[in-house]
């Protein structure tokens, strides 16, 4: 007898141990990073950690049929076995397509979700007396990599239970003692469950969701400790080394309970002979909850996942019902990765026209609906009662169907959200604005489309051109549409925009008089720009606020610096110097015409949320203007900032109001305030592909900034927010040196990213730089911040670290109108936002 079924059949003997050892305690250590630019942030740990799901009560068996909810079988009982493959009945290969064929496996690949296409090398080898399939992936280039063991909808419906799954794992070679292979659960390419222990001997249970990382592991968790407790020294009876492959050629079997109630629980056993882990499991890792998915937010997929460059061997893959006892392996498993089919529908949806209730795993419609449609009145078009689809469009690929189609050019293969607005504190999905693109297109057909939109009822609220770029604002009462032609590019963007509460031509105000005074306030940075603790500070290298004083005395706020530079002096410091600038006594509110974001990281508006928490009673705010991405939408970058910009919505709607006016500001447009003008030059609309309708956000949500140039009393300041080089590429090419050149400019990215090419063409000879001046020539920074420095005149160059400084406008030049030396806040102390 082969020692692959020895263990199989002392398996049952081998599981009463299991009660003495449930009380085993558990150790903290943070989450490893792992390699897919994972980005672990504290707004995605908050957002998840505030939902909560419960799993379907039910579950049908796997057909090959398509038959109706109704007729769903039970969840099957615990201990049911659900699959098993221990690949004895394959043949000897090392051909991976062949083998994994034969299996009915997949690769996971970029287009359906994966982070990467997968580099691993799959074979059949006999090892240790049995058949085992091989993972080779130490290869010069070898990347982390997945294969669909059961799909969604192969395994789908069973997820939604409690369930346990089990496999042997052996080490073999590798480039690091960090690199590991893994089964992972509840897979849909960006988020799973995985319970990843590395060739070195430490371990980390994780859920993976959108690139961040969040950790299941409690306290004293034997899995991540790396002590006396550590698996190394209570398995193997090794003191753990973070550079030793303290596993290789040590035969281990890992079982990994899933209970959606409870929370999960991993045991690990030592097959391998003559360790103190050998022939008994141990309880290695347990969490709180098992996971913050429920069915409807993530896949039911099992995948293996080589991590890096690993090679190593995989055996006796096993998953049954239930968190009890092994079942027993003469039961026929109720799925088979060869069979297609679903193995119970879960459906979801709307039941509307465009949104029908479909299956979560296999996509099937539960019912097919029709438009019901009706005249219009104002042309021969008619529109469906039910979702707004025209008729015109229901045979054209037109992506925005409830609205005029586009005629000419290629249309991009999906719709890019564009995302919410401030005034919904949740973000609901359904307030998202969408943008269909359209390429290889030309002004002349741009100029059709908006004659067509007119004869639809649709009345220009607001046009704009320049440099060849054309801009034009719709409303027919009900629906608002902003769209703009790119003549360098030749491509036309169609925005349905749900999120702005009037148009751009009726947000603002105008004012007359001049006094207007531009200020870059002053907050703690830390003194080499390289991070919170840099030399003991525990100050930051980023934040950023300017304050506008207009003509009318009112204020405009640009940004509003991190809540780690806003300790109690800070937030009174701000709240002297408005009442400086402006002269209100205690009993005058100050009137903020309006608070402008250029992007959703915290260190641009957390300060100044806790500024309003204390002081909301002695402010007024009059309008909101930002453009942030949708957080409904794949790429993690864009997504994984939903908590923050939430929460900043509910400061605004718990310390203002709901129904503040709000301004989703576009490409093209400008606003006046005062006698300020916004004029808004780039916005990550701009990037996004004419071919697939993604972001080309390139990994850097920086590069969602809105990109702005402010013009009062014959002066210039552009914003450039934290952008980097893809958007400096796209704003050089649809831009011309006369609309790019400013009197001031606010350096990119707190000095950090090279914005050299844009700086030439800027040219401004006064210079705000929200960073410390170490900070700004650390390193290769020194090479672009030299740059904006040459065209530096009078001296006019300030650091946000260093105080807070004014600029008016005399004759249309650049002055200094205020100097403050020094800043109220102090180091960071852990406080929150």
């Amino acid at each position: 007898m082969n020692k692959k079924r020895f263990w199989l059949i002392a398996l049952s003997l081998i599981l009463a141990a299991l009660t003495l050892l449930s009380s085993c305690t558990f150790a903290d250590n943070n989450a490893a990073t792992d390699d897919e630019n994972s980005t672990a942030a504290i707004e995605t740990a908050e957002s998840y950690a505030e939902q909560t799901g419960s799993p379907a009560e039910t579950v049908a068996a796997l057909d090959d049929s398509t038959a109706d909810a109704e007729t769903e079988a039970p969840a099957p009982a615990a201990g049911t076995l659900l699959y098993y493959e221990n690949f004895e009945s394959e043949e000897i290969s090392a051909a991976s397509d062949t083998v994994l064929g034969k299996l009915g496996w997949k690769r996971d690949t970029k287009d359906n979700g994966a982070y990467n296409n997968g580099t691993v090398t799959y074979s059949i080898v006999d090892y240790n007396g049995s058949k085992q399939l091989y993972l080779k992936n130490n290869i010069d280039g070898g990347a982390d990599s997945y294969v669909i063991v059961l799909s969604e909808a192969q395994f789908g419906k069973f997820h939604e239970s409690a369930y346990t799954y089990q496999y042997d794992l052996t080490y073999d070679d590798a480039s690091a003692a960090d690199r590991y292979i893994v089964l992972v659960s509840d897979y849909n390419g960006s988020t799973y469950n995985s319970f990843h222990v590395r060739n070195r001997g430490n371990a980390n249970n994780e859920a993976h969701i959108n690139g961040s990382w969040i950790s299941y592991d409690g306290n004293t968790n034997v899995a991540t400790a790396t002590d006396a407790s550590s698996i190394c020294t209570r398995l193997l009876g090794k003191t753990y080394n973070a550079s030793t492959q303290v596993l290789k050629n040590i035969s281990v079997s890992i079982r990994y309970v899933v209970d959606w109630t409870s929370g999960n629980k991993i045991y690990m056993r030592v097959n391998t002979e003559g360790y103190p882990g050998s022939g008994k499991w141990t309880l290695v890792g347990e969490g709180k909850k098992i996971s913050p998915f429920t069915a409807n937010e993530t896949g039911g997929a099992i995948a293996i996942k080589t991590g890096g460059r690993q090679n190593g061997w995989i055996d006796n893959i096993i998953i049954w019902a239930g968190t009890g006892d092994e079942p027993s392996l003469t039961q026929q498993a109720l799925v088979n990765s060869k069979t297609e089919g679903c193995s119970g529908h879960t459906y979801d949806g709307s039941n509307s026209c465009y949104d029908p209730e479909k299956c979560i795993y296999c996509g099937q419609i539960k019912n097919e609906v029709s438009h019901k449609y009706a005249a219009t009145g104002i042309v021969s078009d008619r529109k469906c009662t039910v979702c707004g689809a025209l008729e015109s469009n229901e045979k054209t690929s037109w992506l925005l169907p409830s609205i005029p189609g586009y005629e000419g050019g290629t249309q991009a293969r999906e719709v890019y959200r564009v995302g919410q607005g401030l005034n919904d504190a949740e973000l609901a999905r359904e307030n998202d604005s969408e943008m269909a693109v359209i390429g290889n297109t030309d002004a002349t057909q741009f100029d059709a489309y908006c004659g067509k939109l007119e004869k639809y009822g649709y009345k220009a609220t607001f046009t704009n051109a320049y440099d060849g770029n054309k801009f034009a604002e719709y409303y027919d009462g009900t629906t608002r549409i902003y769209t703009y032609f790119t003549a360098s590019a030749k491509e036309t963007r169609v925005i349905i925009d749900r999120a702005s509460t009037a148009s751009v031509k009726d947000f603002g105000y105008t004012a007359s008089g001049s006094g207007t005074v531009l200020y870059q306030y002053g907050l703690p940075y830390s003194v080499k720009g390289t991070g919170i603790g840099s030399n003991g500070e525990n100050k930051i290298d980023c934040g950023m606020l300017y304050v506008i004083k207009l003509c009318d005395n009112k204020l405009f706020i640009i940004d509003g610096g991190g809540y780690q530079q806003f300790d109690t002096a800070e937030i009174d410091g701000l709240y002297k110097f408005l009442r400086e600038i402006t002269g209100t006594t205690e009993s005058q509110k100050m009137q903020i015409a309006g608070w402008y974001f250029t992007h959703g990281h915290v260190d641009h508006f957390a300060g100044f949320a806790l500024f309003v928490k204390k002081y909301a009673s002695n402010l007024t705010l009059e309008r909101l203007i930002c453009n942030f991405p949708s957080v409904y939408t794949s790429d993690s970058t864009l997504s994984g900032h939903k908590s923050n910009i939430s929460k900043l919505a509910k400061y605004i709607n718990t310390y203002f109001r709901s129904d503040v006016p709000f301004l989703q500001i576009h490409t093209g447009e400008y606003v006046q305030i005062a006698n300020l003008t916004v004029n808004c030059i780039y916005t990550h609309e701009d990037l996004v592909s004419a071919v697939s309708g993604e972001c080309g956000i390139s990994g850097d949500f920086n590069n969602s900034s809105i990109v702005s140039r402010f013009d009062f009393e014959g002066m210039k300041f552009m914003l450039l927010g934290d952008i980097n080089k893809p958007a400096q590429t796209k704003i050089l090419a649809n831009n011309s040196e006369a609309t790019l050149k400013s009197d001031v400019l606010q350096l990119a990215h707190h000095v950090i990213n090279d914005m050299r090419d844009l700086y030439k063409v800027i040219k401004a000879t006064a210079v705000f730089v929200p960073q410390s001046p170490a900070g700004a020539t650390n390193g290769n920074r020194t090479r672009w911040f030299s740059v904006a420095q040459s065209y530096v005149e009078n001296d006019m160059l300030y650091y946000a670290s260093a105080g807070t400084y004014g600029i008016k406008s005399v004759g249309g030049k650049p002055v200094l109108a205020y100097s403050r030396d020094g800043v109220d806040g102090g180091p960071y102390a852990n406080w929150g936002w």
